[in-house]
């Protein structure tokens, strides 16, 4: 009992102890606040030299990237920004006012930097507003924290759409003083912008995010926020180049469908719509003036015109599968398949294993003349008996084609993908 009645006899020596303290803390307030701006105006330039610069040292946090208009080139971005600097009039001893030593006062009432984006998107306007109060310090230290939205132009390079990696900047400077009135400088030579409160975009990957000064010959003091963004492409994968993958793989399948079926022309110029649409899509999230173009338009463009020259091949391969049969088949068409077919690469080939031949009989002439001329005679006669067998007419030459320009075209479009993902891949 003793010791609970010596504890509550402490408890309240200390409540009517700490009762004076906090009523004094608050006139203590009253009067710092009193002194400080007795003789203080908001209008000058808290420089006890005016001819050296101010330094205002700041600090910047990105809390979200809104959005990112391609388009238009406009970045959307949520950014706090922290500014420090010295005012040699908001200074007091902290032992005269019972030891306080900070204090928060409205921002009309001190000497505040005007921090403004040079590169707009639409209004040019000073960051923050009166709402947002500041904090000084007994050594004349003073905090603003000002921050909301800002819209900044931004350069689009869609080259490598939808793969793109973009770099945007928003450049901030102290408007109205010339660089050597007023500077920005990081705070604590911070390169990195603070991501600590930042929330993830659904449409963006934040890979950087740096501060650096830039130096404008010495006019003014400009402060520039680098965000480097990576899209994320997975939806665009997903509901346009795979699309356009399987497009082009049933493109040149159009030589295989029946003749009879009527088809053929139908097929091919479905096809192509359906590149004239993916084309579409694509061109609404491009900006109309980019510079370089995105490789995936130019990648479309190329099919679409093989998608083309496919419904022109298709047509001409129809018109000589119905020509009538009593006409003598064009020696051109054949002599123009057989090309396509690389029958002359063949030709080069077969006479350089004869050439080889030759030396070898050279080399070895008693022991194979008679093996060497057996097999000529047996060349002559095959070659003659395909010649003979040879007979075309419209139909088979009309099918020869198809086969030829199917492979051909798949070629193609191996091809056209693989420069595709070379360029996505640097």
């Amino acid at each position: 009992m003793k010791k609970t009645g010596f504890l509550a006899a402490l408890f309240v020596i200390l409540i009517i102890c700490e009762t004076p303290a906090r009523s004094q803390l608050f006139s203590n307030t009253m009067s710092v606040y009193q002194d400080i701006f007795a003789n203080y105006t908001p209008d000058l330039r808290p420089q006890v030299n005016l001819s050296e610069p101010l330094e205002v040292s700041i600090k910047v946090y990105l809390f979200s990237i809104n959005n990112f208009d391609e388009i238009n080139g406009i970045l959307s971005a949520v950014v706090g920004i922290i500014l420090m600097w010295k005012d040699f009039r908001l200074t007091w001893t902290p032992s005269s006012y019972g030891g306080l030593s900070s204090l928060t006062v409205p921002r009309k009432k001190i000497w505040t930097p005007h921090i403004y984006l040079i590169d707009p998107a639409n209004e040019m306007k000073a960051s923050g507003d009166d709402k947002v109060i500041a904090r000084i310090h007994s050594d004349g230290s003073t905090m603003w924290s000002p921050g909301g939205l800002v819209q900044s132009l931004c350069d689009v390079d869609l080259y490598s759409f939808p793969f793109d990696l973009q770099t945007c900047s928003i450049t901030l400077t102290i408007w109205g003083y010339y660089g050597t009135e007023a500077v920005l400088v990081p705070i604590n030579n911070l390169t990195i912008v603070d991501t600590t409160f930042y929330n993830k975009n659904a449409q963006w990957d934040l890979k950087r995010a740096t501060l650096s000064p830039l130096n404008n010959g010495g006019r003014n003091s400009l402060m520039k926020v680098q965000l480097t963004l990576q899209r994320l492409s997975l939806y665009f994968v997903i509901n346009m180049l795979v699309p356009v993958l399987l497009l082009s793989v049933l493109n040149p399948l159009g030589f295989v469908l029946p003749v009879d079926s009527g088809e053929r022309v139908s097929f091919a110029v479905t096809i192509f719509l359906s590149f004239a649409v993916f084309m579409t899509l694509i061109s609404e999230n491009m900006p109309k003036s980019s510079e370089p173009m995105a490789a995936i338009s130019f990648f479309l463009t190329g099919i679409m015109c093989m998608s083309t020259i496919i419904a022109l091949c298709a047509i001409l391969t129809l018109y000589l599968h119905f020509k009538e049969s009593q006409e003598n088949v064009s020696k051109r068409a054949v002599g123009v398949l057989r090309f396509l077919q690389l029958n002359w690469l063949c030709k080069k080939l077969r006479q350089g294993n004869s050439s080889n031949v030759v030396l070898n009989v050279e080399e070895d002439d008693m022991k194979c003349s008679k093996e060497t001329a057996h097999s000529r005679s047996l060349k002559m006669d095959h070659l003659e008996k395909t010649k003979s067998e040879e007979i075309w007419n419209w139909k088979r030459l009309a099918e020869e084609y198809d086969k030829t320009l199917t492979y051909y075209f798949y070629v193609l479009t191996l091809l056209m993908w693989f420069i595709v993902v070379m360029i996505f891949a640097c």
